[in-house]
Parts: structure tokens; C-alpha cells; sequence
């Protein structure tokens, strides 16, 4: 029994000791957790700092990126000549400055600058000076074009009183002198003097020519705008008109093939081939292909004799302006082709305007002087050979041009060549 003892109590005695040492092991294993908390801890505050860090970085990053994008966009709106901050201007990352012309250009440009600030001033002044007194000058140049107008009846009148004395009529300088209410000089003053026939028809003919320059004086006093631009039109040799020509010519180049004009580029054209500035008058532009056309021939076979068998010399019997009318009749179907005319060419195309009218819309239906084309009879008229230049290919007209063709080219081949008998058959 006591044997029996000893042994169940050494294993209790045992079980006490590694349950010791069990409970050690615990508190060694909470203090290797303990450790390990702070441990993450620590490493948890040393990453937020290096996120803090890392953020205040990106923020300074995008703020000097904003600024950079903000100089590039000012340094790009600002001309390439303007200095800033005492440094040569031009282009990031370019090495313009160094080209000889760049000199040049930036004192062009630099002076052309100075010549806009000037030209602002004075305009500046001009219409303080205008807010000011504005009757003031409208009265200031009435009274400079009556001055004028009377100096040109003064001067014909003058005119005509030399001629007169050179023709033989010897009149007084003292009568000529003579006032009068509503002319200048008493022209008939002084005695009679006898003319023989050939100076009275002299004398006749020089008072009529006076007159009629008296006229054109007066009528070039009084002219309009669209006869200034008509005069313009005349002359397209001069370095005006040839610049003005060769800057639009450019721009339609850029534009589309057929597109429509908010207005004529020729109003003084327009208005006399009948636009009007009014709702239902539209204008078309367009540009033709110039020269003559190749005839298709697939596989190269072009049938009949060898003298109709021609490819590339062939000439378009209608004018490339019938072409422009006809496209566009094609394009605007619902619209009536009025009359067109010649804008502009080059090497390459013809540039045409092409007048059209609303047939539908009501200002043309109730306008008695063009409600004419609201009529069916009149759709397409362009590709019938109705409008003016169509008119010019189907050989109407009188006199000696025309004897084969007196009533269009087309009747007149329908009437040679068709067989007309006198007994019904």
C-alpha cells in the first residue's frame, strides 16, 4: 500500500511540475504576443508617417505639375515674340531663336505691334473727337460737297465761255462777269454776234459735250456703293483685285465642293441677274473641274468609224457655267436655278455663284415680279436649256450666226431630218 502511494503520488507531483511549466510557457507565449502587438504597432505608425510622407509628396508633385501645365498654356497663348522676363522668346524645347529669320520676324512683328496700338489711338481719338461734336462735322462735309459741286458748274460754265470766245463769239469779260440768281455768270450778256454755220454747229456740238461731262461729273458724284464695286470688277488686272482674288480663291479651295454662300460675293452681279436681299433667295457655290472631258471607252473599245473614235480631244458643247447650274439643280431639287455667275478660277477648277429661289416659300409666291418661277413648267430649267447661259448652246438668235440654227440647234436637225410628205400615211 505504501509502495502504492509512493507511485500515485510521484505522478502527481508530476503532473503539478508540468503544470508549472505549462503555465511558464503560457506566460512566456503572452509575452511573445505582447512583443509581436507592439511589434505591428510600431510598424503600423512607421507606415502611416511614410504614407503621410509619400501623400504630401504626390500633392507638392501635382501642384508643380499644374503650374507647369498652367506656364506651357499662358507661354503658348502669348505671341512668340513677346519677351518675358529679359529672355529671348520662343518655343520650349525648340531652337527657333537661332534660325537668322527669327531676328527679322520679331522686329516685324514688334513693329507691326506698335503700328495697331497707334492706329487704335487715333481711332480713339477720332471718336472721342466724333462723340463731341458729330453735327459739327456731318455740316463740315455737306458743305465741302456743295462747295465742290459748285466749283464743277463753275468750271463748265467757264469752259464753255472760252470755247465760245475761241469760235469766234466775242463776248465782253465785263458782261460775262455779270452775276446772276441761280447761275454764276450772265452767259447771255453783251451783243449779238453773228456766227456763220460751221461755227454754230461747232459751237452746238462743244455745248453738248460740255453738258454731258457736266452730267457724268454729277453722276460720278452721286454714284453708289455696288457701282464702285462693279467698277472694282472691271478692272481684275490690278494688284488689288488680283490680291483680293488670289486670298479667295485659296479659301474656296478649302471649302467644300458645292456649299451655300450666306451672300453674294458679287452683289452689284447678283442684283442685276435678279437676287434680291430678301427670305426665298439662296445662293450655291461651286467649283467645276476646267477642261474637256475623256470619253469612256471600257476595254478600249470605242465602236463606229475611226472618225468618231476619238478619246481625248473632245469639247463639251455646253459651258463649264450650264455644268454649275445643273449640279446644282440636282443637289436642291426643291429649289428653282435663277441665273449664275463667274466668281473666281484657277489652274485647276472654275468657281461659280449660282442664284436659287424657294418656290414654296411665301415672300416669292405673293412677289408678283418673280412669282413667274413658282410655276411647274418651270421645274428643272437649268437642264433644259432656259436660263441664260443655257440658252447661249442651243443656237437661238438672228442674223448671219444663225442661219443654220434659227430656231435652236436641235428643231432645226429634227426638221432637216425628218421626212415630211403631203399625203397622209
Amino acid at each position: 500500500m505504501a509502495r502504492q502511494r509512493a507511485h500515485t503520488a510521484a505522478p502527481e507531483s508530476r503532473q503539478m511540475l508540468a503544470l508549472s511549466r505549462i503555465l511558464e510557457k503560457t506566460k512566456n507565449g503572452n509575452l511573445h504576443v505582447q512583443r509581436f502587438r507592439e511589434t505591428i504597432v510600431a510598424d503600423q505608425k512607421q507606415l502611416n508617417g511614410l504614407l503621410a510622407k509619400r501623400k504630401l509628396e504626390a500633392k507638392r508633385e501635382e501642384q508643380r505639375r499644374r503650374g507647369e501645365l498652367a506656364f506651357t498654356i499662358l507661354e503658348a497663348l502669348q505671341t512668340p515674340n513677346r519677351p518675358v522676363k529679359s529672355e529671348a522668346a520662343t518655343f520650349v524645347g525648340t531652337h527657333i531663336a537661332g534660325n537668322a529669320v527669327f531676328t527679322s520676324a520679331n522686329i516685324i512683328l514688334s513693329a507691326s505691334e506698335a503700328l495697331v496700338n497707334e492706329y487704335q489711338r487715333l481711332d480713339g481719338m477720332i471718336a472721342k473727337l466724333r462723340e463731341e461734336q458729330p453735327a459739327a462735322l456731318v455740316n463740315t462735309w455737306k458743305q465741302d460737297v456743295e462747295d465742290t459741286d459748285q466749283q464743277l458748274k463753275k468750271g463748265a460754265r467757264v469752259a464753255l465761255r472760252n470755247v465760245k470766245k475761241v469760235l469766234g463769239a466775242d463776248v465782253e469779260d465785263c458782261v460775262m462777269a455779270e452775276a446772276d440768281e441761280d447761275r454764276d455768270m450772265n452767259m447771255e450778256g453783251g451783243e449779238e454776234v453773228e456766227l456763220n454755220f460751221e461755227l454754230q454747229k461747232s459751237l452746238r456740238y462743244v455745248t453738248t459735250i460740255l453738258l454731258i461731262l457736266n452730267d457724268s461729273i454729277l453722276t460720278i458724284l452721286q454714284m453708289g456703293a455696288l457701282k464702285y464695286v462693279e467698277e472694282l470688277q472691271k478692272k481684275k488686272q490690278s494688284d488689288m483685285m488680283r490680291f483680293l482674288m488670289r486670298v479667295r480663291c485659296w479659301e474656296l479651295r478649302q471649302l467644300k465642293v458645292i456649299h451655300r454662300a450666306s451672300r453674294p460675293s458679287r452683289p452689284d452681279k447678283a442684283r442685276r441677274l435678279g437676287y434680291k436681299a430678301k427670305q426665298g433667295y439662296v445662293i450655291y457655290r461651286i467649283r467645276v473641274r476646267r477642261g474637256g472631258r475623256k470619253r469612256q471607252a471600257p476595254k478600249g473599245a470605242t465602236y463606229g468609224k475611226p472618225t468618231n473614235q476619238g478619246i481625248n480631244q473632245l469639247k463639251y458643247q455646253r459651258s463649264l457655267k450650264s455644268t454649275a447650274e445643273e449640279r446644282i439643280g440636282r443637289r436642291c431639287a426643291n429649289l428653282r436655278v435663277l441665273n449664275s455667275y463667274w466668281i473666281n478660277q484657277d489652274s485647276t477648277y472654275k468657281y461659280y455663284e449660282v442664284i436659287c429661289v424657294d418656290p414654296q416659300h411665301k415672300a416669292i409666291r405673293r412677289d408678283p415680279r418673280i412669282n413667274w418661277i413658282v410655276k411647274p413648267v418651270h421645274k428643272h430649267r437649268e437642264a433644259r436649256g432656259l436660263t441664260a447661259t443655257g440658252k447661249k448652246s442651243r443656237g437661238l438668235g438672228r442674223g448671219h450666226k444663225f442661219n443654220n440654227t434659227t430656231a435652236g440647234r436641235r428643231k432645226t436637225w429634227k426638221r432637216h431630218n425628218t421626212l415630211s410628205l403631203w399625203r397622209y400615211r
